[in-house]
């Protein structure tokens, strides 16, 4: 995906000698496909305050909106006094020029590009390049005059209650729709030292520093403070790039400096000159970062410099997301990490810890969605900043807790815990849970399911893992394990983001996620997010292997079941007849069918029966047709190859299709193929039903399940 490419252009100096002559082709190159994307000017884009220049300036500038290209600019000291200068200099300069200085012309001239503090400039607009470009990225521009208020020389200074309005405009509500994604300022004045301008010896000219920004400092502690991403600038015509940061500011966070070369090549004595012009080419990434590249003129021809810099990375444009929320008071600590590990039998095993976590009012809640299966709490740990722990696992009694339907039919479960007194923070937090048949592997597991089981991914042939953010985070880990079997290419696994509104949720692809995804060997993926945004749900998803296509041994190996599946059965009744005493059982064999779909289910192939007393069992032949009716069925976790059995409960009916009558016990096998290979499905299902009698114990049943499976 091409990045979004914003030019930042500085001290253009309409007006000054052999300016046009460097002007024309740079305007050539910048409305060259697909040289831009939007256009930045950060002041001087007269050399004095001439209405016509202003004028003249201004209809070049309007060839970028007839080519869709937006573009804002902010005035510098030439733009607002004579030859650059305030005071008595700048009176003088402009006696000598012959124009006066004029405080409105420049205002007037760019009506409705000035960037300023009370009008930030919000990108993209419609109908350009820039809202065009893909991803589409949000940003808010702020401009501040640094000439308007400066009293001496060619010096900058910005008012202090324009500090107070740089927080009014930066700061966003906890509404997801307020937020955006970069935070710029423009000023024309430099905010730090530049070395390339530093001079070799002292001088007594040293003493003097008439170009400066006055308050500089301050200036760089508010866009700290206030989250800034970027302070773009001009006026010393010399490109620099620095990063900023203050220490003990709860919320502040780096700034970097980037400071444009003069893109004409101005020099005040000598005029314009293609060989020292130069400007910025910003990239807005994918991935979320902001790179520069500086463009220099070289053999005659605009070029792109070959080295680049990252300004801004992924992590640092998500923090300021979430900084720049007015509720944020200090730098989130909290974090969540979760890791599902997916079973050959669909189960998921569920790993969640959290760290630095606020347990308010003393109640832990944890969400668990997913759109088949139930949860089930293994045990829940953990420890008290200050000291104590606390420990909890399923059941109803005390320090027992389960999951349980999201209260109003939503989907989902939900793990509340009343888990203390007050307010207090859980050092650390370990969850884990168990999903019984939850998972998808296949297009046939797929076609088992209810349609309300079939999501916006199972309905793409995609699986995906999820979490819920439920407030400001450092960070997220979201982990998926799958059977190497089953384990997709590595460039397969994608991000998606679910963005709550209005009771429904809307999951898009999220391009700039996929640098945070590490796919490792042995079928682990991993998501980390830096600062996810509250209240968003973020996925893992990865396609799901197509629909069983059985190999030549396993459609062999059923086709001489159809003919022998009767004597085996008989078989296997002979074989079981010695390990049980006094007890009726059968044993039944299936083999899967595929109806539109690829939906499974079983067929009768074989059957045999032995009656004894007391309890009589399975003496009469089953239904010729089994079809599995949920994802716990134990028909399909046979298939799945997992060796399922049941037995009745004395509170419970029996469910009459899977237990028949007579029954209190059912052992359901797979049988394999002697060339079966993992992920490859078994070729039958082996039933064998007993009739009421001793509990059988585990070493019995498997004995039992041995002889069943020597015969298939």
């Amino acid at each position: 995906m091409d990045p979004v490419r914003i030019a930042h252009l500085s001290d253009l100096h309409f007006g000054m000698l052999n300016q046009d002559a460097v002007w024309r082709p740079l305007v050539d190159h910048l409305l060259r496909e697909p040289a831009v994307h939007a256009i930045i000017v950060t002041g001087d884009i007269v050399d004095t305050p001439d209405p016509q220049r202003f004028k003249e300036a201004a209809e070049e500038f309007r060839r970028f909106s007839q080519a869709r290209i937006p573009w804002t600019v902010i005035p510098g000291n030439h733009d607002r006094h004579g030859r650059g200068n305030v005071g008595l200099l700048g009176k003088l300069a402009a006696a000598l020029k012959g124009s006066p200085t004029v405080g409105t012309a420049f205002d007037t001239a760019f009506s409705g590009h000035v960037a300023t503090l009370d009008n930030p400039v919000r990108w993209p607009p419609e109908n350009t390049r820039f809202a065009d470009a893909r991803p589409r990225w949000r940003i808010r521009i702020v401009g501040i005059d640094t000439s308007i208020d400066a009293r001496y020389s060619a010096q900058g200074f910005i008012s202090l209650d324009a500090f107070g309005r740089l927080a009014e405009q930066t700061q966003t509500s906890d509404r997801l729709e307020d937020s955006y994604d970069l935070l710029v300022a423009l000023i024309h004045h430099h905010l730090l030292p530049i070395a390339a301008l530093e001079r070799s010896a002292q001088t007594i000219g040293g003493l003097f520093s008439p170009t400066v920004l006055v308050n500089a400092g301050t200036v760089l502690e508010a866009m700290s403070s206030n989250n800034v991403n970027l302070v773009l600038h001009g006026h010393e015509h010399c490109r620099n790039v620095a990063r900023f940061g203050v220490m003990g500011r709860p919320r502040a966070s780096d700034v970097i400096v980037l400071g444009a070369g003069s893109a004409t090549g101005a020099d005040t004595k000598r005029g314009c000159d293609a060989s020292r012009a130069s400007f910025n080419l910003i990239e807005l990434r994918a991935d979320a970062s902001v790179w520069v590249r500086e463009v220099r003129v070289v053999s005659g021809q605009w070029t792109e410099q070959a080295q680049d810099t990252c300004l801004v990375t992924g992590r640092g444009v998500r923090e300021g997301r979430v900084l720049r929320r007015k509720s944020i008071v200090q730098r989130p600590q909290a974090r969540i990490d979760r890791h599902f590990t997916i079973e050959e039998f669909r189960d998921i095993e569920v790993r969640e810890s959290r760290t630095n976590w606020p347990v308010r009012n003393g109640r832990l809640t944890f969400d668990a969605d997913r759109p088949s299966g139930s949860p089930v709490l293994q045990q829940l740990k953990l420890d008290w900043e200050g000291g104590g722990a606390g420990m909890w696992i399923h059941g109803a009694g005390e320090g027992q807790a389960s999951f349980v339907p999201w209260p109003g039919g939503g989907r989902g479960f939900v793990l509340d815990i009343q888990a203390a007194d007050a307010d207090r923070t859980a050092q650390r937090l370990e969850l884990e849970y168990r999903w019984a048949r939850s998972a998808v592997l296949s297009g046939t597991d797929i076609a088992q399911l209810a349609n309300h089981q079939i999501d916006f991914f199972r309905h793409r042939g995609r699986e995906a893992v999820s979490i819920l953010v439920p407030e400001p985070l450092e960070g997220i880990t979201l982990a998926v394990t799958i059977p190497p079997a089953y384990t997709p290419a590595s460039n397969a696994w994608t991000v998606f983001v679910g963005r709550p509104g209005h009771g429904q949720e809307t999951i898009e692809g999220n391009p700039e996620l996929q640098a945070f995804v590490n796919v490792m060997p042995g079928g682990t993926a991993m998501l980390s997010v830096p600062f996810p945004l509250p209240d968003y749900r973020y996925y893992l998803s990865w396609p799901v292997r197509p629909a069983f296509a059985s190999d030549a041994g396993v459609t062999a190996t059923r086709a001489t079941a159809v003919r022998q599946g009767p004597a085996w059965t008989k078989t296997i009744t002979d074989r079981i007849t010695a390990l049980v005493e006094r007890r009726g059982f059968s044993a039944t064999l299936y083999l899967p069918e595929f109806g539109s779909g690829t939906r499974v289910r079983f067929r009768v192939c074989g059957f045999s029966s032995v009656g004894r007393e007391p309890g009589a069992a399975g003496v009469a032949r089953p239904a010729d047709i089994y079809q599995p009716r949920t994802e716990f069925d134990g028909m399909l976790g046979a298939w799945y190859g997992e060796a399922c059995w049941a037995m009745t409960d004395p509170d419970e009916p029996p469910d009459p299709a899977e237990m028949w009558p007579g029954e209190d016990t059912v052992l359901l096998l797979p049988a394999w193929h002697v060339a079966w290979t993992r992920g490859q499905e078994p070729w039958g299902i082996v039933r064998l039903g007993f009739g009421a009698g001793e509990p059988i114990s585990d070493a019995l049943a498997e004995r039992i399940a041995m002889a069943a499976t020597i015969v298939v």
